[in-house]
């Protein structure tokens, strides 16, 4: 399985996040799980394109839980003459659209995992009884 450590590393580096809490360390473990469970061998584990993966992958389910519970699409914050505005689709399709470079990044370490149907042929006469 990929290094969890390493995961969360690149996970703060993603977040900017300083400290893995708890939560933090389960999400980075739960992706290094899934995306190891994806690759043809162990030998790319350290590659980084795997590693960015994972830890994005994290970033995602992490930014999912972190949006969950907002009840408006825009949360705002104000100090004074100072105004700040999260749009949480916004932050959610960013790391959307981060998970899914990372993992067309490492999809040549991945499974082969489609599937092809062509049809079958009923018109071949050499196969008649």
């Amino acid at each position: 399985m990929l290094d969890t450590a390493t995961v969360i590393n690149r996970f703060t580096i993603l977040s900017g996040i300083e400290t893995a809490d708890n939560r933090i360390q389960a999400i980075c473990l739960s992706s290094a799980s899934h995306v190891s469970s994806l690759l043809k061998s162990n030998e790319y584990e350290e590659d980084i394109r795997v590693i960015n993966a994972a830890a994005s992958d994290a970033y995602y389910v992490w930014v999912m839980l972190e949006c969950v519970g907002d009840d408006a699409d825009y949360k705002s914050f104000r100090a004074g003459d100072i105004t700040i505005h999260s749009n949480s689709s916004a932050r959610i399709e960013a790391a959307r659209l981060l998970r899914q470079e990372a993992f067309e990044n490492a999809s040549v370490f991945f499974k082969d995992n489609s599937f092809y149907f062509g049809g079958v042929d009923t018109d071949d006469s050499s196969c008649a009884v």
